[in-house]
This record gives C-alpha cells, sequence and structure tokens, in this order.
C-alpha cells in the first residue's frame, strides 16, 4: 500500500498572529517512561508514564512578530487567554499542496495555558536573521494540552514582514562618551540561556504552574577586524572590559532589491542601556583567535543596573551609528526587559 497523502509545516498561529516564515515546528510531548519490574523479575509487568509536559520549538524569520508577542519584559509572553495553531499542510501524492481554503489540512491546537518565550536570535553574513522559541503547555483542569483537528482549512500565507539580516554591531566602554562600531562582523548569536520553571502538584501529570526563572543573556560573535579589539579593548585589561551600553542592529531586507538604505525607518535593535544609571550593563571579553582569514570570537554578557532594563526591543527605526538613535517620524515601538 502507497502512501496517498504527506503533511508538510505551514507555520504557527499564536492569537491573531500568523508566523509563517517558519523553519522549525517541532512538537515534543515529553512523556516520561514509567516501567515497573516485579520483585526479582528480569522483565517489566506494568508500562506507562510518569508525566506529560508538552512543548513546541519554533525557528522563524518573523522576528519583529515574535518579539512583539514578547510582552513580559521583552522575555515571555502570558498566552493562558490565547489560542495556538500549528498547521500541517497536505500534499497529494503525484499532485502538488492543496490550496490552503481548502479542508484537506491538519491542525494541532492548543486551548490551554501555556506561555512563550524566546531563547536565542542568530545570524551569518549574507543570510537572513532567526529567532528561535518555544511554547510551554500546562494543564488548567478543562482541556487537553495538544488536540488534533484535522480536516481543516488554514491561514493563507499573504504578504509576510520582510525578514532581516546582520546590521551593525555598536559598544559603549565603560566611561566612554562614544559608541564603537565593531567591524569585520561575521556572525551574531544573541542567545537568552533561559531556565523555566514547570510545576506539577496534587498528582495531576501536566505542569499546572509555567514561569521563566532565569536568563543569562550573552551575545557571541566573530570579527576579522583584530585592530578594532586591540586599540579599544585591551589598554586596560585584556582580560575584558565593561560596556555601558551594546547595540545589536536588524537590517531589514527590501523586496525585490537587497536591503533598505540604513536611512529608512524600517529596522530594529535589541539594546542594553544603563538609561542613566551607574555603572556597566555588560562585559566583553574576546576568548579565541583563529585563522584563515585570522578572526576573534568574543562574548559580551548582559546583567542588569539597579532597576534599568536589561535591554530593550525597538522597531521600525534607522540604522543610526555613533550617535544616540533619534526619530522625529513615526514613534518607534519598544519593548523593555525590566
Amino acid at each position: 500500500m502507497s502512501t496517498t497523502t504527506l503533511f508538510l509545516p505551514a507555520g504557527v498561529k499564536i492569537g491573531s498572529v500568523y508566523l509563517a516564515h517558519v523553519g522549525t515546528q517541532d512538537i515534543d510531548q515529553n512523556l516520561e517512561d514509567l516501567f515497573v519490574h516485579p520483585a526479582g523479575d528480569w522483565a517489566p509487568n506494568f508500562n506507562g508514564s510518569k508525566s506529560y509536559a508538552p512543548e513546541i520549538s519554533l525557528e522563524s524569520m518573523d522576528v519583529t512578530n515574535v518579539l512583539d508577542l514578547m510582552t513580559i519584559n521583552a522575555l515571555c509572553a502570558d498566552l493562558s487567554a490565547v489560542v495556538v495553531d500549528v498547521y500541517q499542510r497536505s500534499v497529494e501524492s503525484h499532485g502538488m499542496a492543496y490550496d490552503t481554503d481548502e479542508t484537506e489540512h491538519l491542525v494541532f491546537r492548543m486551548t490551554n495555558d501555556s506561555m512563550l518565550y524566546w531563547d536565542q536570535i542568530t545570524v551569518n553574513q549574507n543570510d537572513e536573521i532567526k529567532i528561535s522559541s518555544k511554547i510551554c503547555l500546562s494543564d488548567n483542569g478543562s482541556n487537553e494540552p495538544i488536540v488534533q483537528v484535522p480536516s481543516q482549512a488554514i491561514e493563507d500565507v499573504g504578504a509576510q514582514n520582510a525578514p532581516f539580516t546582520l546590521g551593525p554591531l555598536e559598544v559603549l566602554v565603560d566611561g566612554a562618551t562614544t559608541p564603537i562600531e565593531i567591524t569585520g562582523v561575521k556572525q551574531i548569536t544573541w542567545a537568552n540561556n533561559p531556565e523555566v520553571l514547570k510545576e506539577a502538584a496534587d498528582g495531576d501529570a501536566t505542569p499546572g504552574f509555567l514561569a521563566l526563572a532565569k536568563v543569562r543573556p550573552v551575545i557571541s560573535f566573530e570579527t576579522t577586524d583584530l585592530s578594532v579589539l586591540e586599540s579599544n579593548f585591551s589598554s586596560a585589561d585584556e582580560k575584558g572590559v565593561g560596556l555601558d551600553r551594546v547595540t545589536v542592529w536588524l537590517r531589514r531586507r527590501r523586496p525585490n532589491h537587497i536591503n533598505y538604505a540604513d536611512t529608512e525607518t524600517v529596522h530594529a535593535k535589541l539594546e542594553a542601556d544603563a538609561d542613566g544609571a551607574t555603572g556597566t550593563v555588560a562585559y566583553l571579553k574576546w576568548t579565541k583567535i583563529s585563522n584563515s582569514p585570522a578572526k576573534a570570537a568574543v562574548q559580551i554578557a548582559l546583567h542588569r543596573v539597579g532597576t534599568a532594563a536589561l535591554f530593550a526591543y525597538t522597531k521600525d527605526v534607522a540604522i543610526v551609528t555613533g550617535v544616540e538613535v533619534t526619530t522625529t517620524t513615526a514613534a518607534p515601538t519598544t519593548t523593555t526587559s525590566a
């Protein structure tokens, strides 16, 4: 018997937000196996599962759509009142994918309490930025965490936001007045390194409590401009230097062209800034020099300064290096991580 229908990942809809540019949309049941062996016997006489903590792993180029969802400290979102649909598009053997408005597709639906958080952003030279995030599910006592809904129409792709690529990376050394643009950057990874707290009680199999317990943001990048490191970060202490501000620009691709001009207010940025508080917001250190051509691996670890934001995400801005960014046209949308 031959297979007549296959399904392809077709994006995720979180409330009213449809993420179409999704490369990964894995659903993990996270079932913990239970095996019981009778006394003295070598084979189990009971099989089952101890617990069930489902989660969805996403990797998407819809960077601003994902970050817009992060309403809690620019890091996570409460989806307890939000329906999440994971689409699987039906493809017919010896044919093509069915149209989205045809009721041939499969939906994995989550109507339970859930939480969304983002893990990391990665980009290489000439590539598009990808953001990795996860949706953790809990049990509210009334709905199954995940339900399969067959024979459904799914969201039409329609017009999507243009993706982003590598932009400038700027740092402001402790005590300096002008930021430094680090040139020769070939790759950047912003990793939040989150720790998620999941708690079940009263014999429940699925967690009823979810929270983002800790983050430890680290920005890692590679640069071929070793002179930047030598002239700016080696005079005081070659092991590292404190920073008062870190800005990672996200440069927007332009449809039918390459990129939008820096002057256009379509770009975005992630920025850690003391906002006038005393002290540094990050610690920069280079960790390795490799060859062909020579390049340095550098890490920037973020930390809070008093009650200042850990970092802020801002979209719809122009890329302006060397000075504070100000726009007098449309007001940018900013979410801060307190």
